[in-house]
């Protein structure tokens, strides 16, 4: 009779201890693999949204920034929609940044599936849970954007943000009667120039009898904002 030779069966290969019990962290091919695409998708999805938003934000309000530009050469026009629309993208990050975080692993995980690259994984000794690692490594790297951009860059360009569309921070912009809630006065004037804090005409009615035993009304040419330092307070000076 024939004896048959019988081979050594090899186990398949596991995926390292290490990763699986969370004994340490090492960053592999297919982290960096998916993490690359989902930083792609992400970034086609933002820069699409932001086109979009300029597309026809701009042409609606193209002629708020010819009308505004003062007869100005093209340039000039398409230099001013470039810097007010540079400073909406921010804000767009603000709006649409958690939902494409989202889309970006929705898309990650069925681009996985659509290309039956799922199995092979799996099929190497991964384990299906570690494929979310580099999700989460994305989505907190986009909720520290959002941090910086809504705590750092947001109130950087809060004026620029305040300005009607078109003008630049020479112009003088309209001001409406603000109330300051820590004393109670009531602000207003003629004008505002963001570029150098200057309101023009300004008018500051004091509350009583908070600070004056009756009602007085304050008035002055302009008024600069000056930030808090070691010589003075913060306020308008």
């Amino acid at each position: 009779m024939t004896a048959f030779r019988r081979w050594p069966v090899i186990p398949p290969r596991r995926w390292d201890s290490r990763l699986a019990l969370g004994n340490g962290f090492a960053v592999t091919t297919i982290d960096r693999y998916l993490l690359g695409r989902f930083w792609h998708v992400f970034g086609i999805g933002y820069v699409a949204t932001v086109g979009l938003f300029v597309v026809f934000d701009g042409f609606t309000n193209i002629d708020a920034f010819q009308d505004r530009a003062g007869g100005a050469s093209s340039l000039i026009v398409l230099g001013r929609m470039a810097e007010f629309y540079g400073y909406q993208s921010l804000v767009m990050f603000e709006m649409v940044g958690p939902i494409l975080t989202v889309i970006a692993t929705m898309v990650v995980f069925s681009l996985l599936l659509k290309n039956r690259e799922l199995h092979p994984i799996l099929s190497a000794g991964v384990p299906a849970a570690r494929l979310v690692v580099p999700m989460l490594i994305g989505t907190l790297a986009v909720n520290g954007l959002l941090m910086l951009n809504q705590e750092v860059l947001l109130p950087a360009v809060a004026d620029e943000l305040l300005k009607p569309i078109g003008t630049s921070g020479q112009d003088t912009q309209r001001v409406y009667v603000r109330r300051d809630f820590s004393s109670h006065i009531e602000i207003s004037g003629e004008g505002l120039i963001l570029t150098e804090q200057k309101l023009l005409r300004p008018e500051f009615l004091l509350p009583a009898p908070e600070i004056n035993s009756e009602i007085t009304t304050l008035r002055a040419e302009h008024a600069i904002y000056h930030r808090k330092s070691k010589q003075r307070l913060a306020g308008w000076h």
